[in-house]
């Protein structure tokens, strides 16, 4: 089930947007938006008391994949999202920032069938993957199915680096 967004900043094209939920299965859903340099990620259900929105920086992001269930019952699809933002130290010596890894996983079960579902993961996936690589993609490009794995492990070999030094 899509769900169209508004812009999420001024001057900015919103490339993708759509309703999932999460993995494990705990019944919230989330509206996603991609943006040339930003994925916004905003709780639907259940309500929350205020508009919180979550803003993943694509420079922080580290890869992108989907999966899909153990259950051959299960026609959802997943696509994971890896991070390191910035956050602050929790610890009293030293205040600083580090970075993190945070991994998000959301499911896609908007369509009645695994192969759609799956689909869309991975043209999520292969959209994020595009951004993180500098790829430039538009709202009307066509990502298909299929799409080549893109993989940059320097780009994980750099943000590493940056964690040690």
């Amino acid at each position: 089930m899509s769900l169209a967004l508004e812009v999420c900043r001024q001057g900015s094209e919103t490339l993708l947007h759509g309703e999932f939920g999460t993995y494990p299965p705990k019944g919230i859903r989330y509206a996603l938006s991609l943006t040339w340099t930003e994925l916004h990620i905003q709780r639907l259900v259940p309500k929350p008391d205020s508009d919180h929105r979550m803003v993943v920086r694509l420079v922080d992001v580290a890869g992108c994949h989907t999966l899909r269930s153990h259950m051959l019952a299960d026609r959802s699809a997943y696509f994971c999202v890896y991070a390191y933002p910035l956050k602050k130290r929790k610890v009293a010596v030293g205040a600083g920032r580090a970075r993190q890894r945070t991994a998000r996983t959301f499911q896609v079960d908007g369509a009645e069938s695994f192969v759609d579902n799956q689909a869309m993961a991975e043209k999520w996936a292969a959209a994020i993957k595009c951004l993180v690589l500098g790829i430039p993609i538009s709202s009307e490009t066509a990502l298909c199915r299929r799409a080549p794995r893109i993989l940059d492990y320097s780009r994980l070999l750099n943000l590493l680096n940056e964690l040690l030094i």
